[in-house]
């Protein structure tokens, strides 16, 4: 069997028994590992522009993501959902395969899965791969304490039920909701992941 590369977790930093991890040790151990610690000892490379840049030979890390996607089954009820409770600015459409939204740097793909599964055809001009999946799937909005005590009262208005509303261990709180497809969305302080 080929090897699936270094392993996730340093020496001295094993997830929980059974190999399961979760987010309270991921963070935990992220805490432990400060300053490109974590990466050295996992024998990952190193964040930050050095990174980025490559070294020789080395790998080029991304330095942000650019897309999410998220798969709905009715895509009129999720343009909807996110344009008028969300507050997300529509870039465009395409009947009953896509709509997407601008959010902040990035953009919020928003699929039909059963029309993304059909492969392009031989002389498209974009030959975009087919993808999709099935189920219910997960996104998380940035949002500072502020903000989250603003939405918690924006969906209160909108009839929208709280899933969960909690503090994480190691700081920060999140909430989740369901969109009409039954994905779940969250609004989390950035510091749940030490931002």
């Amino acid at each position: 069997m080929p090897s699936l590369g270094p392993p996730l977790w340093p020496a001295g930093h094993l997830p929980p028994q059974g190999g399961r991890s979760d987010v309270a040790t991921a963070f935990a151990n992220r805490q432990r590992c400060k300053n490109g610690a974590f990466a050295e000892a996992a024998n990952l490379p190193l964040r930050g522009r050095d990174a980025r840049q490559g070294r020789e030979g080395g790998l080029v890390i991304p330095s942000a993501i650019l897309e999410s996607a998220l798969y709905v089954t009715d895509l009129h009820a999720a343009e909807a959902f996110y344009r008028d409770i969300i507050g997300l600015e529509p870039l465009g459409k395409v009947e009953g395969r896509h709509v997407f939204f601008r959010c902040g740097n990035g953009v919020l793909l928003l699929f039909n899965a059963e029309a993304t599964k059909i492969p392009p055809a031989p002389d498209a001009r974009l030959k975009v791969p087919p993808h999709g999946t099935a189920g219910e799937g997960h996104l998380c909005f940035a949002a500072t304490a502020d903000e989250i005590a603003k939405w918690r009262k924006h969906l209160a208005a909108n009839d929208i039920a709280i899933e969960s509303d909690f503090e994480w261990p190691q700081g920060g709180h999140s909430i989740y909701i369901r969109d009409p497809s039954g994905n779940s969305i969250e609004f989390a302080e950035p510091r749940i992941w030490g931002f």
